[in-house]
Formats: C-alpha cells, sequence, structure tokens
C-alpha cells in the first residue's frame, strides 16, 4: 500500500492552548480492539505494522513508548516494539512451578511487569502538539490460565480529514484482516496529544464529542477489559470478529443482513458494516443524527457496552452512557 499523501492545505485544530499550539484536530481514523493476545500473532502484528508504515510513516515525526519513556524523533522502530510485544507474552517461568501459590504470584509479577504497554506516534510540528496523523497501540496484561499472559491490546491511527474515503476504508479492511480482531470502527475520530496538556485536550475533545456524534472518542485505556467484550461505538465502517460475529447471530441473525441503510460484507473471519457512502458527523445543535449510524447501533446493540463505564473529568458517568446510548433515541433507530 503506498503512502497517504499530506494535505495540500494545512488541517486546523479544533482547540489550541492559548498560546496557539494544537491539542486536538478532527480526523479520520480507525481503532480495533483485538482477541487477547497469544505468541502467535506476532507475524500478525509485523504485517499489520508494515503496512501501516507504508501508508502514514513518511508523515510521523515522533514516539513515545511505555519502554523508553521519552518522546523520541519517531523512527521504524517504535512498530518494532509493536510487532514484537506477544513474544514478552511467555509465562513459562510461573507455569513450571509446581505449587499453585508461587504459580499464581510468579505470574502476577510477570503480568505487572509488563502490564500497560503502550505506543503513540504523532506528526506533530513539535513533540508535543497535537497532529491529525497519529498511531496507538495499547495493552493490559493478566496472568493467564496456561503458559500465556493473557493480554488485552488496541491498535489505532488517525489522518486528516482530508485523506481520500477509498485509502481509508482500503486501509482499515486490510488491517483486519491482518489481525484477529475482535472488533472494530472507522471513520471519524480525534488526532490529539493527550499524553500533554492532558486536561485542556480532554476538555476540547469532550465539548466537539458532545455535538457531533458521528466522531469516536477513543477512549480506551481504563476500559481495555470492558471494550473486548463490547463494542465502544459504531462509525461509518463497523468491524465485527468472528467471535461477536457468532455471539450477535446466535441472538439476531438479521442484525448480519444487509439493508438500505446499512451493508454487511464479509471481512476475513468477520463482516464489516457500512452506514452510508461517507462518514457523517451529526450534530445535535441542529438535530441532525445520522439514520444509518442509529440503525448500524440498532443492530449491535446486543454486544455494544451501554453502562458502567466512566470516561472521568470532563465526562460524568451519566454523560458517558448518554455517548454510548447517543443513538438509541435517533428516530426509525
Amino acid at each position: 500500500m503506498s503512502a497517504i499523501r499530506p494535505p495540500t492545505l494545512e488541517p486546523v485544530p479544533i482547540a489550541t492552548t492559548a498560546g496557539g499550539a494544537p491539542l486536538a484536530y478532527a480526523a479520520l481514523g480507525f481503532s480495533f480492539h483485538l482477541e487477547a493476545l497469544a505468541s502467535d500473532d506476532a507475524a500478525r502484528l509485523t504485517q499489520a505494522s508494515d503496512r501501516i508504515l507504508a501508508a502514514i510513516g513518511p508523515s510521523l515525526r515522533w514516539a513515545w513508548s511505555s519502554v523508553h519513556g521519552e518522546v523520541e524523533a519517531f523512527s521504524a522502530g517504535a512498530l518494532d516494539l509493536v510487532a514484537s510485544f506477544p513474544a514478552q507474552l511467555a509465562d513459562a517461568g510461573a507455569s513450571a512451578l509446581d505449587d499453585p501459590r508461587a504459580r499464581a504470584g510468579t505470574s502476577a509479577m510477570n503480568a505487572a511487569h509488563y502490564d500497560k504497554f503502550g505506543v503513540a506516534c504523532h506528526g506533530g510540528v513539535e513533540r508535543n502538539t497535537a497532529s491529525p496523523w497519529s498511531l496507538r497501540f495499547y495493552s493490559t496484561i493478566r496472568p493467564g490460565a496456561g503458559a500465556e499472559l493473557s493480554a488485552d491490546a488496541m491498535l489505532s491511527l488517525t489522518v486528516p480529514l482530508t485523506t481520500p474515503l477509498d485509502e481509508l476504508a482500503a486501509l482499515a479492511t486490510a488491517v483486519a484482516g491482518d489481525l484477529r480482531i475482535r472488533w472494530g470502527a472507522a471513520g471519524l475520530a480525534y488526532g490529539a496529544w493527550e499524553l500533554d496538556r492532558y486536561g485542556e485536550t480532554r476538555d476540547a475533545v469532550y465539548a466537539h464529542a458532545r455535538r457531533h456524534p458521528g466522531f469516536d472518542v477513543g477512549q480506551h485505556a481504563t476500559w481495555m477489559r470492558a471494550f473486548h467484550d463490547r463494542v465502544r461505538t459504531v462509525s461509518w465502517l463497523t468491524f465485527l470478529g468472528k467471535g461477536l460475529v457468532e455471539e450477535l447471530g446466535a441472538r439476531n441473525s438479521a442484525a448480519l443482513a444487509s439493508d438500505e441503510l446499512v451493508t454487511v460484507n464479509p471481512c476475513g473471519d468477520g463482516v464489516v458494516l457500512v452506514a452510508g457512502e461517507r462518514p457523517d458527523p451529526g450534530d445535535v445543535n441542529r438535530r441532525r443524527v445520522s439514520r444509518a449510524y442509529a440503525h448500524a447501533d440498532r443492530r449491535v446493540r446486543p454486544v455494544r457496552a451501554a453502562e458502567g463505564i466512566h470516561f472521568y473529568a470532563p465526562w460524568s458517568a451519566s454523560t458517558t452512557e448518554a455517548w454510548l446510548r447517543r443513538f438509541e433515541e435517533t428516530s426509525d433507530s
């Protein structure tokens, strides 16, 4: 896949600092939550990483990882960390122990060592300013039941709004085919760098997302287990992996059939729901919410998160739930 070309006009951020530094951009992108990683996922992550590097690598300037802890000039080594991560999940030292308590303790210590592994890259002019170009990988680790630790992981990227939609769709679909996905969403998202100016960035995204329901806020870090089990949101493209396809089909087989608003296509071992011809931001101030998104939401509602989640300030428990349920009250939904 060839590189996605930078826009000819400089993107305009949705918010800046008092000094004019970009805090966040409206962007296009995708986010995939993966089935529990195993050591043999290394080859899949390598393939996906190489594909992403070819597409947006030339536009990335900075990289941070939980391994090095500093924002440094971007290099392909950042994606090498992602591809090599499954090799760290071997828990042979714990599984070889005969005593159950010793085995559980050793496994817990191994999990804590690799927990909250992350890689974050962006294309900002400065190392700590936002950009519509971004890449994230994040994983949380729990003790495993066998010879490997259990890892919940996600992979996401964003690109400028001017990116041709066919290029975004092709990249998202290809990456979904590379990986064992649980679910994914591709469409409107936010390019931000909340590792710096955390509060200001979250305030900006909150204000924009509350008005424009077609954007995925991308919240994941605190709720990796919840968003492994349940879909965070529908979008222009909503991907369901094999596990959720089987669960949804058992509940309502009609949810996986195409109609005039949502087209359902095969994608690897799963499916992708296409809600309309292009991403739709919506605008609650004008009482405009995409009927196609609402229809897709109704289809996946049995496997979509709805309550018990809090995105934290400036979000409240009630506004978080309202966002998760934002398509439920739309007419014809």
